[in-house]
């Protein structure tokens, strides 16, 4: 009895798939058929403005998997054959390498000739596919035209119309103050004022500055608890936008510097601390120093990202950690006509869940190396909504700030990542060599 092997569907899958993509470009697709020594099909530039064949090809093999090796979030791996390298590398016409898994209707592609010109790689013969640049869609289109049509032929393609939304990392402050309060004290120094409310048995709230011989908050000074810090008498109010928006730089400042009070504040409140050495806020460890991950609605759909995780990830049971990493990120009011917060996604690290780590920088350096802006946009998507979310029923509402989510711009034309974006991962493969598989372990998410 005749059988087909699951093993030769899949790899019909994945054909499929990358004719269905071809075609969704504008170009056509000819399988090569059951005689083939390495090559699935060809893709054949067309114009989609006057419908002419151009007589410009690339040949493509497809290799379709259910499983990536060594797969991240960001990537994976895929180790060729040496027989199939020489093969694709023998012939004159560019040839391109499409992995999928046809299941989850992902394909990534990369061109072989342009990608093994190094020896070094060529005799590793390893691809690591970045899941963001190499996607292969329709989009990858202006890409393979530059790869097919010869730069002295004459032939030009319009691109296809593309419009894109940008994300900035800025968030609007929509709700600040929205009154400053001021008063004489004769108190200089912040540790005096923790003094006398430590011997009064008083909790103080942290949006004050001492400014002179006066005292400053967001707070109402009128309230009982200040009677012992300032003179009630010198009391006064004023707008904090009058301050804000002030053509006089200290009373900007010092409205910015309670905001920044309130803001450590605020997020204490939502599980973040703050390093003031490295003005970087980052999430507070659990009691049990175990893996936690923070659940929030992302662009699209729900989303959860591991905000503290001990390293190495997978510890034996008499193992200690030999650090800690948490998401962090540097948070700065600007003053732009409104006031907004600025967010920029970091990393920090720890000896104890606690305490900052000795190789902080090191381990920093590593791990910016290899985030791109997929995973830099993930992250502040995060931080914005960790920022705007709303208390939940029977939580209280933090008087002081509130925010609005990531400022957005749609554009009517965009820029077609496929032609660049593989530019800068070429340097892939060396840059994991320099920097070890445990510095590649630190941009892995769930």
């Amino acid at each position: 009895m005749k059988k087909i092997l699951d093993s030769s569907l899949l790899g019909q899958l994945g054909v499929n798939l990358i004719e269905r993509i071809v075609l969704n470009m504008g170009f056509l697709w000819t399988p090569t058929g059951q005689l083939e020594a390495g090559i699935d099909g060809v893709i054949e530039i067309r114009n989609q403005d006057t419908a002419e064949v151009t007589n410009n090809i690339i040949q493509v093999q497809s290799k379709a998997l259910s499983e990536f090796a060594g797969e991240s979030v960001d990537s994976f791996q895929y180790r060729c054959s040496e027989k199939d390298l020489q093969y694709w590398l023998g012939g004159n016409a560019p040839v391109i390498l499409v992995v999928s898994k046809p299941e989850t209707n992902e394909a990534y592609w990369i061109s072989i000739k342009e990608y093994f010109k190094d020896p070094a790689r060529l005799k590793k013969r390893l691809i690591i596919f970045s899941k963001f640049a190499n996607r292969f869609t329709a989009e990858s289109r202006d890409y393979l035209i530059q790869l097919a049509v010869p730069r002295d032929s004459g032939i030009y393609l319009q691109p296809l119309p593309k419009k894109e939304t940008l994300y900035s990392n800025l968030l609007e402050v929509s709700h600040y103050g929205p009154t400053v309060y001021v008063a004489d004290t004769p108190l200089k120094h912040r540790w005096q004022v923790s003094d006398i409310a430590r011997a009064r048995k008083i909790s103080l709230p942290s949006e004050w500055e001492l400014w002179g011989k006066r005292i400053v908050s967001l707070n109402d000074l009128n309230e009982d608890q200040w009677d012992y810090i300032c003179d009630a008498g010198s009391i006064e109010s004023f707008s904090i936008d009058e301050w804000l928006f002030s053509i006089q730089a200290d009373l900007r400042n010092l409205v910015l510097n309670l905001l920044h009070r309130a803001l450590k504040r605020f997020l204490s409140g939502r599980g973040v601390t703050y390093d003031d050495n490295k003005e970087c806020f980052f999430f507070k460890a659990k009691p049990t120093l175990s893996l936690y991950k923070y659940r929030y609605l992302s662009l699209q759909q729900s989303a959860a990202r591991t905000v503290f995780q001990p390293y190495p990830k997978n510890l034996r049971a008499d193992q200690q950690p030999s650090y800690y990493r948490h998401a962090a990120c540097h948070l700065k009011f600007l003053v732009l006509g409104k006031l907004f917060l600025e967010v920029t996604p970091s990393w920090y690290f720890t000896f104890n869940g606690v305490h900052r780590y000795r190789f902080f920088e090191e381990r920093l350096k590593g791990i910016k190396k290899l985030e791109k802006n997929a995973a830099i946009l993930g992250q502040a998507v995060m931080w914005s909504e960790l920022l705007a979310h709303e208390p939940e029923l029977f939580e209280p509402t933090y008087p002081f700030l509130r925010f609005n989510r990531l400022t957005s711009f749609e554009l009517e034309h965009g820029i077609n990542d496929s032609l660049w974006l593989p530019k800068e991962i070429d340097g892939g493969a060396d840059l994991l060599k320099e920097l070890g598989s445990e510095q590649q372990a630190l941009i892995d998410e769930d």
